[in-house]
């Protein structure tokens, strides 16, 4: 298929056909069987700006704590499942989750670079441009903001595929609490409670803790999380507030193998989805802390100063991690594993003042800094069998789950251990208009500059020092059609650094790669349905990438290179509908065509082929039914995600899968104050894969098997 000669007729056809309809690009937000939240009720803060869903001139949803609550998710990962245009999947069961949004997120190199995650509007973006999904405050989280499409006129690095804004919940007034205990398969357990109520009558505080284990449901994946959560909401006097947030995260995580698999992506005979062949307390651990304040001023009616400050701490390591595995023989059923012990302890400060100006009704300007310094130490050693080499693997065979190499007599070889520094130092502005009544107007930029020190005696390359500078624009039209209806057209870009973070940021020259640049061209509608009754969105989308940075080994070293480019052309469309009778429906429906473009990885060009780990149908279908006093709540609801390829050459097609799922809720006198819940998972026990790894060869080596049949149940009082 060439898409240069398509592109522009489709397009074309696209907003043809979009003009025709009253559909738009955000998903309803249920809260009830009985009732729908209105489009223009909802404030959305990742655009840095007041607006509503409905005036918002991006693809952007929702997903509320009811929601939440409602499906059962015990992170801010398993909230996103469902979301239109968003696929989760792991590395390894319980570690290392890959969100992507729009194709974008994993493509068989870094992952979680592509997609930005914010808390409160401050980046969580790590010494590798990664995103640790496991550091997100879920206990106190009022709802999560997800953005589909370039982000980085706001944010800068990492802003290709989207933004996910995790919101907290401010302290409240009055006093109340909640206590939930959760337990279910797997030995999972979870007890948790969250205050909160007023200091004084300038002082309200919020405070929430979880407590964690669980077996896990494969083998060697035990977890162990302790989770604190604390925030004031300060009056300071006059028209000066500030909000000041801390939380503490501490994580115990087995790691079991990846489950190895045949070459055409089948499983291996005599190996089940459970089981794990790592070595003996091989474990990620993870401890981090942050601490922010967010100063806010009004300066006039006008004028305003919203100046966030934060600091963030994180101290990671992967004990003896052999989830890498190689050279998997049925013959002598063995396979090969390949343990190392990376370690990454990072301290990042940060502020970014933003202005925002309103000279008038029309007009609206928003300016502002972000200034973010990080300083790191990481680290890497290889485990090995003794008097050999870190080339030398250690086998087991998986027949009888024995280690044909002495685990007794190992060596570990340090091969990394090295400081990193990295500045960031960005300007941006945005000026929204309303032209007329019907006819707004949105033009933002923002300059980024960022400077790496690598430092490390053992490399190759003992230091390695590297700038550059990124501008990125963006330009937004939204109309309304009617009182109902409102559509939206925008171009806008994002980047993503061209290192790909201290592990990889290893040679010298690296100052002469280019960021990657996503270009992004979107079409959409926003409308509601006669007497609040619901919503029916669609938005279309071209997104070409270009300058795509791949990790090679050349020479022993792991060496960035710009690889090329691939193009994603895709429709998203998500409705929702109050039935009537206590019944509530909602669902969507993403289609996306990836293909590479000029695109070289070794010497071999995939040109024309589909880009991995990306299914071209993905859907989601919730149906909810609630008693008129709300006492009882009962439905189920389904993710499908279609196939798509685990090789390069699309030689490997992986199966598409769909999960069933349920959930019910009592409420006693059909209050709030006791809620008894129960989630099943996965109700017809689905073997699916997740996702593939390959090796540096390009062939299958194994996969991340899906969670199967399992259930929790949840008990909440709030007083």
């Amino acid at each position: 298929m060439n898409h240069d000669a398509l592109h522009r007729p489709l397009m074309g056809m696209l907003i043809a056909a979009l003009s025709l309809l009253p559909l738009s690009a955000v998903p309803v937000v249920a809260q009830t069987a009985s009732e729908v939240t209105a489009l223009d009720s909802i404030i959305v803060s990742v655009t840095k700006s007041e607006l509503t869903l409905e005036d918002a001139p991006i693809a952007i949803s929702v997903v509320p704590v009811e929601r939440m609550l409602t499906q059962g998710a015990q992170t801010a990962v398993e909230a996103l499942q469902g979301e239109p245009g968003v696929r989760i999947s792991y590395y390894t069961e319980g570690n290392f989750p890959i969100v992507q949004i729009r194709s974008a997120g994993d493509a068989g190199q870094f992952q979680n670079t592509d997609v930005l995650v914010l808390v409160d509007g401050i980046p969580q973006v790590n010494l590798n441009d990664q995103s640790y999904y496991d550091q997100i405050p879920f206990e106190a989280i009022e709802r999560i903001e997800v953005v589909r499409g370039p982000t980085s006129a706001l944010y800068g690095r990492n802003g290709v595929g989207g933004a996910i804004n995790i919101v907290t919940r401010r302290a409240p007034e009055d006093f109340e609490a909640t206590a939930t205990l959760a337990a279910g398969s797997f030995g999972f357990f979870k007890p948790q409670i969250t205050a909160g109520g007023a200091l004084s009558d300038r002082a309200n505080v919020l405070v929430s803790g979880s407590y964690e284990p669980s077996d896990g449901w494969r083998e060697q994946a035990e977890r162990l999380a302790t989770d604190l959560f604390g925030r004031a909401d300060i009056e300071l006097g006059g028209a000066t507030s500030v909000s000041l947030m801390a939380r503490y995260f501490d994580l115990e995580q087995e790691v079991p193998t990846i489950l190895p698999l045949l070459a055409d992506g089948s499983s291996v005979p005599g190996i089940d989805r459970e089981s794990s062949f790592n070595l003996p307390g091989a474990e990620s651990r993870n401890e981090s802390f942050q601490l922010s304040a967010v100063f806010n001023h009004a300066f006039s009616p006008s004028l305003s100063l919203t100046a966030p400050v934060y600091y963030r701490s994180t101290d990671r390591i992967l004990d003896r991690e052999g989830s890498f595995i190689d050279n998997v023989d049925t013959d002598a059923q063995t396979f090969d594993l390949y343990p190392f012990t990376p370690t990454a302890d990072e301290s990042i400060i940060g502020v970014a003042p933003r202005l925002t100006w309103r000279p008038g009704e029309r007009v609206e300007v928003i300016g502002g800094l972000d200034f973010e310094r990080n300083d790191a130490n990481a680290g890497a050693a290889n485990v090995f069998p003794a008097g050999t080499n870190f080339f030398t693997p250690i086998t087991v065979n998986y027949a009888t789950g024995q280690f044909l190499t002495d685990l007794d007599d190992l060596e570990t070889l340090v091969r990394r251990d090295g400081s990193f520094e990295s500045e960031v130092l960005a300007a941006y502005a945005q000026v929204r208009v309303d032209v007329t009544e019907r006819l707004g107007l949105t033009l933002g930029g923002r300059f980024d500059r960022q400077n790496r020190v690598l430092s490390d005696s053992l490399r190759p390359n003992p230091e390695v020092e590297a700038e550059y500078d990124r501008f990125t624009p963006r330009v937004a039209l939204d109309f309304a059609v009617s009182d109902d209806v409102r559509g939206y057209a925008s171009y806008a870009q994002g980047f993503n650094p061209p290192f790909g973070g201290a592990f990889a940021f290893e040679r010298a020259g690296a100052e002469e790669l280019t960021p990657e640049v996503a270009t992004n061209y979107e079409v959409g509608f926003k409308a509601s349905l006669p007497d609040g009754r619901g919503f029916a969105n669609l938005a279309g989308f071209l997104m070409e990438r270009r300058d795509l940075v791949q990790t090679l080994r050349i020479e022993n070293v792991n060496t960035q290179v710009n690889a090329g480019g691939l193009d994603v052309f895709g429709v998203e469309f998500d409705a929702g509908y109050v039935l009537g009778g206590g019944f509530t429906a909602s669902g969507n429906y993403t289609w996306t065509d990836t293909e590479w473009q000029d695109f070289e990885v070794r010497g071999e060009s995939f040109a024309g082929f589909e880009v991995i780990q990306n299914p071209r149908h993905m859907g989601s279908l919730a149906v909810n039914w609630a008693s008129a006093d709300r006492r009882v709540e009962i439905g189920p609801f389904i993710d499908y995600v279609g196939s798509r390829f685990a090789t390069f050459d699309n030689s490997v097609e992986l199966d598409a899968y769909t999960l069933v799922n349920a959930h019910a809720a009592f409420r006693p006198g059909g209050s709030d104050r006791v809620t008894l819940r129960v989630q099943a998972f996965n109700l017809l026990d689905e073997e699916y894969l997740t996702r593939t790894e390959l090796d540096f060869l390009g062939n299958v080596l194994g996969g991340s098997p899906g969670r199967p049949a399992s259930f929790q149940a949840s008990v909440s009082v709030r007083y």
